[in-house]
């Protein structure tokens, strides 16, 4: 095929991820149709031992070009990033920006969320900086976009860490896109990347996802496995959030203990009779990733139960929960139950 053919077989590929209501058969058959356009337009080769090597840093991991590519099958997570992004451009748009700048942080071999959105819009209306710490992901997307005879796009390469990057005083982001993270934003590097691009940014600057929360809950005793729903677990609360809106007074800070606060242990208090009529505790991850495009519970791989403690269905008293968020090489939301 030549570059009009595959920009037209990714739009047709693509069309069911702007559909509001869900049809899980026609969007698992446009996923896959959508991710062997990917393959052949990156020339990925999956199978090499570097392709599947994670690239480990202080403050957490960014994934091997194979484990990234396998992101784009989560097919929930592809349709509301992909249809949240396009909305934030378009509310942008609507502003009356005349220029809108991207930066995606962690592109991976295909910038599989944006990309869809790029032939969706006017080339002359946004320039993008795509970051990408990984060489041969970086390989990838530059192979894709070629291919696509997208040269001519105002695309800006950067091979830098997002979590330490100084984004030059010169430039500005209207939109910051960065989905590095898995359930219970454990290994991965998001917090530590939004913590330094939010410090950097505009109050005015859309970051996507809008809002993560880590929140506990307990889950109601004698269900069947296959029966179970979001109304199953009953939320505590809210124990960590990555948002603009949570950080605000942290981000007007220039004090190098901001970070070391934000991180503090929260206690949460648990009562017995809660315990005794739903004993197992759970970590909970809620994604909003632009206004109305949310991502529940079992939803995708983001947003999977991850399970804590079992209780006595007979608790005599109330119980302390701590939590604490960990920055470092294994990032983490550590629990202790008191």
């Amino acid at each position: 095929m030549n570059a009009n053919n595959y920009k037209q077989a990714l739009l047709a590929a693509t069309e069911v991820l702007y559909t509001e209501k869900t049809d899980y058969l026609a969007l698992s058959t446009a996923i896959k149709a959508y991710k062997e356009l990917l393959l052949e337009l990156s020339a990925l080769d999956e199978d090499t031992s570097a392709a599947r090597e994670d690239i480990h840093h202080a403050n957490g991991k960014a994934l091997g070009t194979f484990w990234a590519a396998l992101c784009v099958d989560d097919i929930i997570r592809t349709k509301q990033f992909v249809h949240g992004i396009y909305n934030a451009i378009d509310d942008l748009k609507q502003e009356g920006k005349q220029k809108i700048h991207i930066l995606y942080a962690g592109t991976g071999p295909f910038a599989t969320l944006l990309l869809p959105n790029m032939l969706r819009f006017p080339k002359d209306l946004i320039s993008y900086t795509f970051m990408e710490i990984n060489p041969i992901s970086m390989e990838g997307i530059k192979r894709l976009l070629s291919k696509l005879e997208m040269d001519d796009y105002a695309i800006n390469f950067v091979s830098e860490d997002a979590s330490t990057y100084q984004i030059p005083e010169a430039v500005s982001y209207d939109l910051i896109i960065s989905e590095t993270l898995q359930a219970g934003l454990a290994k991965e590097q998001q917090v530590a990347i939004f913590f330094n691009l939010m410090k950097q940014s505009s109050t005015s600057t859309i970051f996507i996802p809008e809002k993560i929360e880590l929140q506990l809950a307990l889950r109601e005793n004698g269900i069947a496995a296959e029966l179970l729903t979001s109304a199953h677990y009953s939320r505590i609360a809210t124990v960590f959030e990555v948002s603009k809106n949570a950080w605000n007074g942290y981000l007007k800070e220039t004090s190098t203990s901001v970070q070391d606060r934000l991180l503090d242990k929260v206690d949460t208090l648990v009562s017995k009779d809660a315990m005794n009529s739903a004993n197992t505790l759970f970590l909970l991850t809620h994604l909003q990733v632009y206004k109305e495009y949310q991502i529940g519970i079992n939803e995708s791989s983001l947003t999977i139960p991850l399970y804590l403690n079992s209780f006595s269905a007979t608790e005599e008293k109330d119980r302390t929960i701590q939590t604490q968020y960990i920055i470092d090489e294994n990032p983490r939301l550590e629990v202790q139950i008191l």
